[in-house]
């Protein structure tokens, strides 16, 4: 594998990173928000979307990562 096809590769892995930090953020957002406002009804909506959006996003990026990680491993990929 090139460097430059690896380095670009690597590049994929820290911008998912970073879009998935910033969606975990808007996550953790939608949680305070039900836990400030416990005595509303409804409040729990908040909470719960947070919360499996949080584990939904981990468990798409941990997935993607591991799936770019072998492909950076492989050395038999043909040059395009």
């Amino acid at each position: 594998m090139t460097p430059l096809r690896r380095k670009g590769l690597w590049l994929l892995v820290i911008l998912a990173g970073t879009l998935t930090a910033y969606l975990v953020l808007l996550c953790l957002v939608s949680i305070l928000v039900g836990l400030r406002h416990m005595q509303e009804t409804g409040s729990w909506v908040p909470i719960l979307v947070g919360t499996v959006s949080f584990a939904a996003l981990s468990f798409l990026f941990f997935r993607i990562a591991k799936h770019i990680r072998t492909r950076i491993k492989e050395d038999d990929l043909v040059n395009i």
